[in-house]
């Protein structure tokens, strides 16, 4: 018998958690991630976020009306800096994917409904975004050096032969 390799989340979403669009960003479970938040609405869903539980629901959207994604990722807010622009710096660490319900409200910042999504039997999300993160440090790491080859090997010894088949 098989048992899945990541249980289903098991974190204190609260059902509601305010919400953070961000545009062409995917942030996976045991991922982290920094944002430099300019909008007024924005900062307000941080505040809201840190005088509770810290957490707050990140969504991938792309900037067109009706384009917020229907899954995310609900991040605790590990970091904050308020920046002399009026801008905000955070430091957020994935914790669960997220079905994105209802919008609850959108004033004075968005709050949506969260869902807690188990990941799928069979995968780890955790070793996923390990192998993102040293397919990044990689490529940044090459992209100084000389020879695109050294990049497409990199690339065929941390990306196995059949990624991106069941996407």
């Amino acid at each position: 018998r098989k048992e899945p390799v990541t249980p289903p989340a098991k974190i204190p979403i609260h059902g509601e958690l305010p919400l953070l669009a961000v545009p062409d960003t995917v942030l996976l479970p045991h991922e982290r991630l920094t944002l430099t938040l300019e909008k007024e609405g924005e900062g307000r869903a941080v505040d809201a976020a840190l005088s509770a539980d810290r957490f707050i629901a990140l969504v991938p959207d792309d900037g067109s009306p009706g384009s917020l994604a229907p899954r995310g990722t609900a991040a605790r807010i590990e970091q904050m800096r308020r920046r002399e622009d009026g801008s905000i710096r955070i430091t957020v660490a994935g914790i669960a994917r997220i079905e994105r319900g209802e919008l609850v409200r959108t004033e004075p910042y968005p709050v949506v409904r969260a869902v807690p999504v188990p990941a799928p039997e069979g995968s780890d999300i955790r070793i996923e975004a390990l192998r993102r993160a040293c397919l990044a440090s990689l490529e940044d790491l090459f992209r100084s050096s000389p020879g695109a080859e050294i990049l497409e090997v990199a690339g065929r010894v941390v990306l196995p032969r059949d990624a991106g088949k069941d996407d």
